[in-house]
């Protein structure tokens, strides 16, 4: 199937937004009121309303919700990528078209979190016309001028395996657990942990829906929040997991769940080989090895449940697509050079020489980008500057492996270590790039090996009592409109504020798949 990868209109992707008015979409985005955005830029409730007018009359739509929404999905991380990378093409939505079913839309599912952009904007001055009763005589909302200052870094070198640490606070980890002298993989959960504000651990396992009815998904991918999953489970185990004709007759019902594995539903059947690699919202990415005619063998790319194809840049399949946090999509090569959502170089990472696999992209944040990639009998993890350079560097030469997964915060690498105290197992781990000290994570052991699969940052809150389902609800309001309606167990991001509307408490919170929203107290534990 032909595919022609589009770029967005040009008024979705930036119409000459002013300071101001960018201020203002990220405070929409937030779900703030016009009372709520004239407090926050120090300007009177006309002043809001009318620049809030602005926006909407600005980009053609007809509520705040859906400039919130396209700030949100098409412009919030371009424009600060943009800033970052100067000069570098945006990352601002994926547009595929396929000549036999028309256009199809995904929007790259892009986590964000608020510490990683909260400085990074345009230092030009705000020439716009005062808006009525625009008189700032506040200070500059922290972050809405001036560049950004990197946190300190590590110095590089020699990174050293320490004594064992404690799952830290705010921060979700997930993970697997292989059997005891077992070669079946994973367990069948994906365990996720975090400590709620009383330091209680929990533990839940994503996957429980499959374990009550004694199935094993044999195939899964998650979003960038860990909010939407697709798992696919075999009809005729296992012959999913088999090669050869038993494989390429093998069909795999798809299960699909928007609120980090609490309920889920039917979404699709698949057959034959191929992996989910990544989640977006309108589709999940799934990766299908193909024989050519010269007897070799490539991989072929497509949108589940849709079927259409997704083309690397320049139709070149020795890319490999990462779903970044912090970038969204992107593709590598080989040589570390980075291409986004749209096909477009956005940096050469300048690896040694004697690098011998690709690098391993595991997050952006302060303006620098994480990779790791091996060399030799050493594995390294680096840190670049916008331009590719290699700015620090840490190697790990031991006879012991360890798999870094996902950047978890400033100079923090979340992944997997291997010990010799424990027979070689696995561990989750913390690697420490501050101190070059990787420390293990007793607190993740549940069998003999553990790995991990990803992180998500805190604090959490909890859905507990709820009945049928409790309303998250656009605004601290009982006739506010839904956002939607989320059974005990489900997992929000506590987002620090509460108020005082309709004689309840209501809390702000991000759901799973990163919708702002508030819910009522009573029914969420911290």
């Amino acid at each position: 199937m032909a595919v022609t990868q589009l770029r967005p209109r040009p008024h979705l992707y930036d119409p000459g937004w002013t300071p101001r008015q960018r201020q203002v979409l990220d405070l929409l985005a937030r779900g703030r009121t016009n009372p709520q955005i004239g407090e926050a830029l120090g300007i009177s409730l006309d002043g809001a309303k009318w620049h809030v007018s602005e926006v909407i009359t600005k980009l053609g739509v007809d509520s705040r919700e859906e400039a919130a929404e396209y700030w949100r999905q098409y412009n919030g991380l371009p424009a600060r990528l943009h800033r970052v990378f100067a000069g570098v093409a945006s990352m601002a939505g994926l547009k595929w078209a396929a000549t036999a079913v028309g256009v199809v839309v995904l929007a790259a599912a892009i986590a964000v979190g608020a510490a990683i952009f909260a400085n990074l904007r345009d230092g030009e001055g705000d020439n716009e016309a005062a808006a009525p009763g625009d008189v700032d005589t506040t200070a500059p909302t922290p972050g809405a001028g001036g560049t950004t200052t990197p946190s300190p870094g590590g110095q590089g070198g020699a990174l050293s395996l320490g004594g064992s640490a404690t799952l830290p606070a705010n921060l979700a980890f997930y993970y697997f657990s292989a059997p005891p002298q077992s070669d079946a993989g994973y367990d069948g959960r994906i365990i996720r942990a975090y400590r709620d504000a009383a330091g209680t651990l929990h533990k839940d396992d994503v996957f429980a829906f499959f374990s009550a009815r004694g199935e094993k998904p044999h195939d899964y991918a998650f979003d960038s929040r860990m909010g939407e999953i697709v798992a696919a489970v075999c009809q005729q185990p296992p012959a999913c997991t088999q090669v050869g004709p038993a494989l390429a007759s093998a069909r795999a019902t798809v299960y699909h769940s928007l609120d980090g594995g609490v309920t889920w539903a039917e979404y699709g059947e698949v057959t034959g080989a191929g992996s989910f690699i990544a989640v977006f919202p309108g589709g999940a990415l799934r990766a299908t090895p193909v024989q050519e005619a010269s007897g070799g063998q490539s991989v072929r790319y497509s949108l589940f449940p849709s079927g259409v194809e997704v083309l690397p840049p320049a139709g070149d399949y020795s890319l490999y697509p990462y779903n970044v946090p912090g970038l969204g999509l992107t593709w590598t090569n080989a040589k570390g050079v980075v291409y986004d959502a749209m096909g477009q170089e956005v940096l050469r990472l300048q690896l040694d020489t004697s690098a011998v696999t690709a690098p391993k992209l595991l997050g952006f944040s302060n303006g620098e980008l994480t990779a790791s990639w091996r060399r030799q009998s050493e594995l390294i993890i680096g840190t670049f500057a916008s331009d590719g350079t290699l700015k620090t560097s840490y190697t790990w030469a031991a006879n012991q492996d360890l798999q870094p997964v996902r950047l978890a915060g400033v100079n923090t690498v979340a992944g997997s270590v291997q010990t010799e105290s424990s027979n070689n197992a696995m561990h989750g781990a913390i690697i420490d790039l501050a101190t070059n000290t990787i420390r293990p994570l007793p607190d993740l052991d549940d069998r003999s090996s553990t790995f991990t699969v990803s992180t998500v940052a805190g604090p959490f809150l909890r859905v507990t009592s709820a009945g049928d389902c409790l309303n998250v609800r656009e605004q601290p309001s009982t006739s506010a409109a839904v956002v939607g309606c989320y059974a005990d167990n489900v997992v929000f991001k506590d987002g620090g504020e509460s108020k005082q509307a309709d004689g309840k408490t209501w809390l702000a919170v991000e759901t799973p798949t990163g919708k702002p929203g508030w819910a009522v107290a009573d029914y969420l534990s911290r």
